[in-house]
């Protein structure tokens, strides 16, 4: 069972500007532990990829740029809960240039 879901509010936009670092964060907790899985336009992201680092429960892009503008989507899951969504945040981003 999750206890804490990632947010009742299932999706979040915002406007970056760009070189600003943002941090998406999916956080939970439950017995057993869940663990995130994270996606980039439908893509499963993992490690570093398109300047993005994913830690498990968050996203964090340093230096964002108009290629990372998109839909971010964090999965919780423990093995347990089937209730996607309980388990389930969705982030749209759209990166600006600055000045």
């Amino acid at each position: 069972m999750i206890t804490a879901s990632p947010s009742n509010e299932l999706v979040r936009r915002g406007i970056i500007a760009g070189g600003e670092p943002v941090v998406l964060r999916c956080d939970s907790n439950g017995m057993p532990n869940p663990t995130a899985a994270w996606f980039y336009n439908g893509d499963l992201i993992y490690g570093t990829m398109n300047g993005a680092t994913v830690n498990s429960a968050q996203v964090t892009i340093s230096s964002p740029r108009t290629a990372n503008t998109g839909v971010y989507q964090c999965f919780v899951s423990n093995g347990v809960s089937a209730s996607i969504a309980d388990i389930q945040r969705t982030f749209i981003v759209e990166v600006t240039e600055p000045g």
